[in-house]
């Protein structure tokens, strides 16, 4: 990461140089990243980072917290988003599903859609991401995915 790159609203908020905010930033992600399992879900990772630091998400306080591998049950969310309006706090269960794991076989189709089932009746909401969408456009499923969570909270407010 090139400190030239760095938007000075992230300098203000490490109150140090630039180069001490991208030694945080690479910290940051490299911990994140050490949790996840699969390439795809770094990606993610990655995008959520980027989303977070540089477009301001965390000062508009969308994105309260995100943990990959976060642990509901007994099954393990790829990427958990805990997602703060006025009112309610959303929880967000993003997967990136990898060819080799997810619905190449009706039994492993069975097995997600089970899985889907236990998180909603826990109350979280579930985006589920081919591995091909994400390499393609991981921020357009991060936004389809927090665009299920503005879409329940409007209809929740009615």
């Amino acid at each position: 990461m090139s400190c030239a790159n760095i938007p000075d609203n992230i300098i203000k908020r490490y109150e140090k140089s630039k180069e001490e905010a991208v030694r945080q930033i690479d910290e940051y992600f490299y911990l994140c990243a050490s949790r996840c399992e699969s390439p795809i879900e770094q990606l993610m990772v990655s995008e959520i980072i980027t989303l977070s630091m540089y477009e301001g998400i965390k000062d508009n306080k969308d994105f309260d917290r995100f943990c990959p591998q976060y642990k509901v049950g007994p099954y393990r969310v790829d990427i958990a988003l805990f997602i703060d309006f006025p009112n309610r706090r959303y929880k967000l269960a993003i997967e990136c599903d990898g060819h080799d794991y997810h619905e190449r076989t009706e039994k492993q189709a069975r097995r997600d859609k089970k899985r889907d089932r236990y998180l909603q009746s826990q109350g979280w909401l579930v985006a589920r991401f081919t591995g091909s969408e994400i390499y393609k456009n991981p921020r357009k499923c991060l936004e389809n995915a927090c665009g299920m969570v503005m879409d329940l909270d409007i209809a929740n407010r009615f």
